[in-house]
């Protein structure tokens, strides 16, 4: 399955980002077994208003064996796709929750280094009902999730009615009534698997997660970050 983690960016432009370029450096050691732990930048591509990377994180637990310490040593890797428009950043994170945690977390205090500002904050993405049920709104074929069937039906009748939602400055009353109800029936929705109309394959979003991916293994990491700035990013 590939999955990716989306993050937001604040506070930091691609410049500081393109720093990581080359990026290396020692950040503790196993000096018994002569290892250094490092963070490390690998595959650094730079596309314009995108850059993509691979980083590599090392860090060491210790624990006590019979009076001894002995060092155990692990190590995050993932893949990362940045995207830098309209004075936003949005950053995703191909790889594990944990692993997505953790990294998102060393990279900013990295980029806070580089850029030499405590300002700099990279946060999970925030996604309410409204902006998931509109980007599966655009896309569903066929919503695959038993409880959420019911909801997809809804949302082809509203898709159809034409009018979703009216402007903030119109009375409540006015409020396509159809679309109303599903969003209340939806609020504590935390994902949705759905057969895509631009992917032609099954698609997993999760609120909870902030995670967007596929279980198909036809589906790859282009796929995921195409789909993200087709459908999700401009509903943020």
């Amino acid at each position: 399955m590939v999955s990716a983690k989306m993050f937001i960016i604040r506070n930091a432009t691609i410049d500081d980002f393109k720093k990581l370029k080359d990026y290396s450096k020692t950040v503790d050691s196993i000096p018994q077994f002569e290892v250094e732990l490092m963070d490390t930048v690998e595959d650094f591509q730079d596309n314009g208003n995108e850059i993509s990377f691979n980083f590599q994180s090392d860090f060491k637990s210790e624990k006590e064996v019979r009076g001894k310490t002995i060092p155990h040593v692990f190590s995050y890797r993932a893949k990362i796709w940045c995207l830098f428009e309209d004075d936003k950043g949005y950053l995703l994170i191909f790889g594990s929750n944990d692993a997505a945690k953790y990294i998102s977390g060393k990279l900013q205090k990295i980029i806070r280094e580089l850029k030499g500002s405590s300002d700099v904050i990279i946060e999970k993405l925030k996604l309410d009902t409204t902006t998931l049920l509109r980007i599966v709104q655009e896309d569903f074929i066929k919503i695959n999730n038993s409880w959420w069937k019911k909801i997809g039906e809804d949302l082809r009748s509203a898709f159809l009615s034409g009018r979703l939602k009216v402007k903030e400055s119109d009375s409540e009353s006015d409020e396509n009534e159809i679309y109303k109800e599903i969003e209340e029936i939806a609020e504590e929705i935390t994902s949705v698997t759905f057969l895509s109309d631009d992917l032609k394959h099954d698609i997993v979003i999760s609120r909870k997660q902030a995670s967007i991916g596929s279980n198909r293994k036809e589906v790859t990491e282009q796929d995921i970050i195409r789909y993200f700035k087709r459908h999700i990013k401009r509903h943020l």
